[in-house]
C-alpha cells in the first residue's frame, strides 16, 4: 500500500489505517471476483492492466525527453558495482523481472491449441516486455540524477523526469503500482 501514501500527497502525510484497510479489501474481494469468472477474465484485465501501467511510463518518456541532459548510457556504476558484484546484481534483477512466466502451465486446460499458443505470444511479449522496462529506464537515467533514486521511487523519478508534467505522470505511475499489484495478486 505504498503506492497510496503517494496519493496522499497534499492530503497529510500518510492515509489512516482504515483507508489502506478498505482498499486492500477491495483488491482481494475484486480479485476473487474476477479469478471466478475464468481465465479469460483475468487474462483481460491483465491486457488491460497492463497497457494501462504501460502507458503511464510511455508517457513518462515522452515528458522526460525534452528534459535528457546527459547521455543515458553512460556508465553509471558505483565501485561496489562492478565486476562480478555488479553482473550479479543484473542477472538477480534480470531473473526477478522475468519471473513468473512459467506459470502459464496452471491455465494451460483453458487454452485453445497451447502448443502453438504459448510460443507465439512468448515470441511477442518478450520483446515487447524488454522494450517496456529499457525505454523507460533510458529516458529517466537521461533526464534526472540516477544516486538520488530509491526503492519505489518510480512516482518520484517520474516527476523529476517529467517537468511541468510531473505531478500528473507522478499520480498515473503511483496508480499503476497499485494497478500492478492488483494484476499480480489476480494472475
Amino acid at each position: 500500500m505504498a503506492h497510496l501514501d503517494v496519493l496522499a500527497r497534499g492530503h497529510g502525510d500518510q492515509l489512516d489505517a482504515r483507508c489502506e484497510w478498505i482498499v486492500s479489501l477491495a483488491v482481494i474481494w475484486g480479485a476473487t471476483w474476477i479469478n471466478l469468472r475464468g481465465s479469460v477474465r483475468v487474462g483481460s484485465v491483465s491486457v488491460i492492466a497492463g497497457s494501462f501501467i504501460m502507458l503511464g511510463f510511455l508517457a513518462m518518456t515522452v515528458a522526460s525527453a525534452q528534459h535528457v541532459e546527459h547521455v543515458p548510457w553512460h556508465p553509471f556504476a558505483s565501485d561496489t558495482g562492478k565486476g562480478l558484484g555488479g553482473l550479479a546484481v543484473g542477472l538477480s534483477i534480470a531473473l526477478w523481472n522475468y519471473i513468473g512466466w512459467d506459470n502459464a502451465s496452471t491455465i494451460e486446460g483453458e487454452v485453445k491449441d497451447a502448443s502453438r499458443s504459448y510460443p507465439r505470444a512468448l515470441t511477442f511479449a518478450l520483446p515487447f516486455v524488454t522494450i517496456g522496462y529499457f525505454v523507460p529506464l533510458l529516458a529517466a537515467l537521461g533526464a534526472t540524477d540516477w544516486t538520488t533514486w530509491t526503492d519505489g521511487g518510480w512516482p518520484h523519478i517520474g516527476a523529476a523526469a517529467a517537468g511541468r508534467t510531473g505531478i500528473w505522470i507522478a499520480i498515473w505511475i503511483a496508480l499503476g503500482g497499485m494497478v500492478s499489484a492488483l494484476a499480480l495478486f489476480n494472475a
